[in-house]
């Protein structure tokens, strides 16, 4: 059952809402929902509730480079309250995610790569992109529980404003860990939230969401656009191109070269972070971030629709 049936979210005549009558995701309860927080669209909305977001991940991200380049141990206590979020019913797990913590994932891999991020974070290039487009073995799922953790103040205000607006009732109190931008600490508090079946309910804002395909669509054209701006400036192409003037260095060529030495797509994007001067990269980013879309009503309702077929 989703968010407004089980509500019972009703017009002045009775009728049940629909999607595209509220502004939250009417996610169905009781499994995942394949949908993920969008950094991006975070980033390009201007909505209320992205924008204190924003602020959030902006003094997130801030004490996380600090930590990169001064303290690797306090870094690992920090991330380590990166927790999957069972509440929002969103991610890639046909039933349940567990809930497990997956900072120690997260800090590991930045720590492997701990000079690269310490060099990114130096001239400016350190961001949620970074992490989702570079780390080994971070997708957008576990960005998304990223978000998530430490935007769960946020998150839980935009429920409690939607159960207001609603009339839905908030019935159980529930200790929650959060992160607090104004002391730039983990913080616990209890907050009384909707529940189902003796669990919280955390809503989120449809407009910040993506799917698999829109993610994918994301990451494959950040590196198109990385590798055609490379061509002129990275010393291989450079060689390739003085070797042989007749060459034409296509996106395919390009990749192929990086895969004959070793290179995974995680490793070419890395590549790009690092060699592209910081104006190509932000316009870049800006070209990516202006031609995001959200998920129409339909394309929202569409993918529930198919995860309810799955778990009936």
């Amino acid at each position: 059952m989703d968010i407004i049936n089980y509500f019972e979210l009703k017009d002045n005549n009775g009728n049940y809402l629909m999607q595209s009558q509220v502004d939250f995701v009417n996610v169905f309860l009781g499994v995942d929902n394949p949908f993920f927080l969008d950094f991006n669209n975070i980033i390009s909305s201007e909505t209320e509730w992205a924008n204190r977001m924003k602020k959030t991940l902006e003094s997130f991200s801030f004490n996380l480079g600090s930590m990169l380049l001064t303290n690797k141990r306090e870094l690992k206590g920090f991330l380590n309250n990166i927790h999957e979020s069972n509440a929002t019913y969103l991610g890639w797990s046909k039933g349940r995610a567990d809930g497990n913590s997956i900072g120690p994932i997260l800090c590991k891999s930045l720590i492997d790569s701990l000079d690269d991020y310490k060099s990114l974070y130096i001239s400016g290039k350190f961001s949620f992109n970074t992490m989702q487009f570079t780390t080994k073995q971070i997708g957008i799922d576990r960005i998304s529980d990223f978000i998530t953790s430490v935007c769960k103040l946020d998150l839980i205000n935009y429920t409690i404003s939607e159960c207001d607006k609603y009339g839905i009732e908030r019935t159980k109190s529930y200790r929650m860990l959060y992160y607090d931008l104004h002391t730039s600490k983990w913080c616990y508090q209890f907050f009384t939230l909707p529940t189902f079946e003796g669990n919280p309910v955390i809503f989120i804002p449809k407009d910040l969401i993506s799917s698999a395909g829109s993610y994918k669509c994301t990451f494959t054209k950040f590196m198109t656009l990385g590798l055609n701006s490379l061509v002129d400036i990275y010393a291989g192409f450079i060689d390739l191109k003085s070797s042989n003037k007749n060459l034409k260095i296509s996106k395919k060529l390009m990749k192929h070269y990086f895969y004959q030495k070793g290179y995974d797509d995680k490793d070419i994007v890395r590549l790009i972070f690092k060699e592209l001067p910081q104006l190509l990269l932000d316009k870049i980013l800006n070209d990516i971030n202006s031609s995001n879309y959200s998920l129409s009503d339909d394309e929202i309702e569409n993918i529930i629709s198919i995860r309810f077929r799955e778990s009936a």
